[in-house]
C-alpha cells in the first residue's frame, strides 16, 4: 500500500539550482530554464520541492494554476501533502484533473494515487486513472495496476500481472523491470527461466535498476547459476541497491564484510551496514546487531544491549531472533 500511495519519483539535484528562493521570480527562472532544455525534470522537481523553497513555490503556482501543467501538479502534490498548504484531498484531486486533462501522463498516474489515500480508498477509480495514465505512455502506471490486482482480488490474475510487467519494462519502469526477472526466475506466471531473468536485469542500463533490480542482480551473481559466481561484482550491486535504501542489500553487504566475501574483513563495517538496516525496521538487520553485541562483533560486547535488539527482531517476525529469545526466556 505504501508503494501505491508514494508513487515515487527517483530525484537527482543539480548544483545550478541549490540555492534557496526568496520569491516566485526565482522559481519562474527555474521553470523558464527546464522549459529551455538547460536542467532536468528532476532537477526542477529538487528545487521546487526543497522545503526552504515552498512557499515561493506555492505562490508561483497560484499565479500560473490556470495555464501551465508544472504549476498544476505541484499544487497538486501540495494539497495532497498539506505542503505550504492546508491538507486538502479534493483540491489535490483538482489540480491533478486539470493536468490530466491537457494530456499530462504523470499527473494522470498522480490522480491516481490520490484515490488510494489510505483511509479513502477508491479502487475502480484508481484504476480507470492508471490505465489512462499507461494508455499515455506512463511505464510506473502499470506497476500501480499490476499492484491493485495483486493486492485487491482474491484470485490474481497472474497471466495479467505479467501483462503489465512486461509493458511497463518495455517502457523502462524500473519496478516493472525487477518484477518481471523476478518472476522468470522463480516461475511466477510465467515458465521459470533464469537465464531470461538474468539477461533482463545484466543488459538494461544500471540507472534504469531500482533497489529491487539491483538487489536481485548482485543475487544472481552471488549465486552463480545462471552467470559466473563472482562475489565482487555481487557486492558492487549489493553496494548500490543498499545506497537506494534496500535493506536486504544492507544485510548482505554486512554478511560480506563479516566474512571477508567479495571485500577485505572488516567487522565494524559490517556492524554499521547491519545498523543501517536495522534502523529502518529491517528485522534481519535488527537480529544481525543482536549477534554482534552479543559477541563484540564491530562493538563492545554488550549482551543486555544484545537481549533488546533480539527481542526487537522477535516483535518484528524474525525466527531466528524468536527462537533465540525462546531458548533464553527473553520475554516478547
Amino acid at each position: 500500500m505504501k508503494k501505491l500511495f508514494n508513487c515515487v519519483f527517483v530525484l537527482t539535484l543539480s548544483i545550478i539550482l541549490l540555492t534557496s528562493c526568496k520569491d516566485s521570480s526565482t522559481v519562474q527562472s527555474a521553470v523558464a530554464r527546464y522549459e529551455a532544455g538547460e536542467i532536468t525534470e528532476d532537477s526542477l522537481k529538487s528545487f521546487l520541492w526543497d522545503s526552504v523553497n515552498v512557499d515561493a513555490a506555492i505562490e508561483w503556482a497560484e499565479k500560473h494554476k490556470s495555464d501551465n501543467i508544472i504549476a498544476m501538479k505541484l499544487l497538486g502534490r501540495a494539497y495532497i501533502l498539506g505542503e505550504g498548504v492546508k491538507h486538502s484531498l479534493g483540491k489535490s484531486k483538482v489540480y491533478y484533473f486539470a493536468a490530466a486533462k491537457q494530456g499530462d501522463s504523470e499527473a494522470t498516474r498522480l490522480l491516481g494515487c490520490v484515490y488510494l489515500y489510505p483511509g479513502q480508498e477508491k479502487i475502480d477509480s484508481a484504476r480507470y486513472w492508471f490505465a489512462k495514465a499507461a494508455e499515455r505512455g506512463d511505464g510506473q502506471s502499470y506497476y500501480m495496476l499490476s499492484e491493485l490486482e495483486r493486492q485487491y482480488n482474491a484470485s490474481v490474475d497472474s497471466t495479467l500481472v505479467i501483462s503489465y510487467w512486461t509493458k511497463g519494462a518495455q517502457l523502462n519502469d524500473a519496478s516493472c523491470l525487477a518484477s518481471l526477472s523476478y518472476a522468470y526466475y522463480f516461475g511466477w506466471g510465467v515458465e521459470c527461466n533464469k537465464k531470461k531473468a538474468f539477461m533482463m536485469l545484466d543488459m538494461a542500463d544500471e540507472n534504469l535498476l531500482d533497489d529491487k533490480g539491483l538487489f536481485y542482480l548482485a543475487l544472481m551473481y552471488e549465486l552463480g547459476e545462471v552467470t559466473r559466481q563472482d562475489f565482487n561484482t555481487a557486492f558492487k550491486f549489493y553496494k548500490k541497491a543498499a545506497n537506494k535504501g534496500n535493506a536486504s542489500a544492507m544485510c548482505k553487504l554486512g554478511n560480506y564484510y563479516g566474512y571477508g566475501q567479495g571485500v577485505e574483513r572488516n567487522d565494524s563495517l559490517a556492524f554499521i551496514e547491519y545498523q543501517k538496516a536495522a534502523n529502518i525496521g529491517d528485522a534481519q538487520g535488527q537480529r544481525c546487531v543482536a549477534y554482534c553485541y552479543y559477541y563484540g562483533k564491530g562493538t563492545k560486547q554488550n549482551k543486555g544491549t544484545a537481549y533488546q535488539w533480539f527481542e526487537v527482531a522477535a516483535k518484528n517476525g524474525d525466527e531466528i531472533a524468536i527462537r533465540f529469545c525462546n531458548d533464553h526466556n527473553i520475554t516478547m
